[in-house]
């Protein structure tokens, strides 16, 4: 029997998020309102919602693999070099299902799998549960969280039948360079199993909002038109429409859409006509603009609150993230991050992530960033004062 072991950062925020006053542990970028989404897909020529099919049609099924609408929008979030069209999309309920379908999908029993760690422990775990040896690929702070390509090659065998990535990296954001994704696929080609894919978490893309000026903006992994590759994203992380519950997996592979179509079939089938609706409304090429325009600035903007936080609290450090929402932010010696994580939302109402127990690494916290401005403010504060008493 298939058991799952617990996922340790969603039981932590199941456990304390309502209760805490200031949510730094949250992902999404600050979620905008239903009525705000309407009214930037008017910048598209969208009718009002009112008037639209969705609004006058039975609440049915729908499309399975997602709306026509929608899956060409999708598409055209990639270059044209990816060769990707609505053909190579499958719309799922947010990218943790994309995720999900995937893995399961392309892992067997005593398959061989590597993933970057520290990331999102779906990615790390559903490997496993469904039979495969897993090796990580391990970031390091003392180099800060750089994707070594030398250390992928020593864990990559023919067994290798998939390599997980997640660009920009949850919980650290980190960037994969654009040269280094290239590297990546080299290895995968040159010394995994001839049928070994690569799976590109892109949940955090395309909120690139602090990448030094001397460096390109990281490509997606299906930029390159590489055929064993394949890439999840959503609504959730850089747009803010966490709501809808709408993500993708996109890949020139279309024999692999259809395997995954089927066994979706056994548990959830389609996503809701109006989320379908709604992201469509999204990704219109203003709406979408507007979106990560809001989104990048109140990143930078937040951002600097919390370098400036980091840099004015005593044994505290980070290497600076450069995209997505979250960072990996150090407390400093003797720190047992969950204890202090437990009683700082108990006592001050504060929730950070301990990245002891959700991502390996002791010492740790995990830091949600762009969200409310002022929360961030007040939340660092309370952080602060916490520290000192808890030394």
């Amino acid at each position: 029997m298939v058991r799952f072991p617990a996922f340790e950062v969603e039981r932590w925020m199941d456990t304390y998020e309502t209760k805490a006053k200031y949510d730094l542990a949250e992902t999404c970028a600050l979620s905008i309102k239903l009525r705000e989404l309407i009214e930037l897909s008017y910048l598209d020529g969208e009718p009002p919602l009112e008037q639209s099919a969705v609004f006058d049609g039975k609440l049915g099924y729908g499309h399975i693999n997602g709306s026509p609408k929608l899956r060409q929008r999708i598409a055209e979030c990639y270059a044209t070099s990816s060769e990707i069209t609505k053909e190579n999309i499958l719309v799922t309920q947010g990218a943790i299902s994309a995720n999900f379908l995937s893995i399961i999908g392309l892992i067997q029993q005593g398959d061989h799998a590597v993933v970057v760690s520290p990331s999102y422990q779906q990615l790390q775990e559903l490997p496993k549960t469904f039979g495969a040896d897993v090796s990580f690929w391990k970031l390091k702070a003392e180099e800060n969280w750089e994707h070594r390509t030398e250390e992928l090659e020593k864990i990559v065998t023919k067994k290798t039948t998939l390599v997980i990535i997640n660009n920009p990296n949850n919980p650290t954001g980190s960037a994969i360079p654009t040269e280094t994704l290239k590297e990546i696929h080299d290895i995968v080609k040159r010394k995994a199993h001839p049928d070994a894919m690569i799976l590109c978490d892109e949940v955090y893309s395309p909120l690139w909002h602090s990448i030094p000026q001397d460096e390109q903006v990281p490509a997606s992994m299906l930029d390159f038109g590489f055929d064993n590759v394949l890439v999840t994203g959503s609504l959730s992380k850089a747009y803010a429409l966490a709501g809808l519950r709408v993500g993708w997996i996109a890949t020139k592979r279309k024999d692999l859409l259809q395997r995954f179509l089927g066994i979706r079939d056994y548990n959830i089938i389609s996503v809701s006509g109006v989320d379908d609706e709604l992201a469509a409304r999204a990704l219109g090429p203003k709406a979408k603009a507007a979106l990560l325009k809001r989104n990048t600035t109140l990143a930078r903007t937040n951002r600097a609150i919390l370098a400036k936080w980091i840099d004015e609290t005593k044994g505290v450090r980070w290497i600076p993230a450069k995209g997505g929402n979250t960072a990996l932010v150090y407390l400093g010696d003797g720190i047992k991050d969950e204890d202090f994580c437990a009683s700082l939302c108990e006592t001050r109402g504060v929730n950070v992530v301990p990245a002891g127990l959700c991502f390996g690494h002791p010492g740790y916290v995990r830091v949600g960033y762009v969200g409310d401005t002022q929360q961030l403010k007040d939340g660092l504060v309370q952080i602060a004062e916490h520290l000192k008493s808890w030394k």
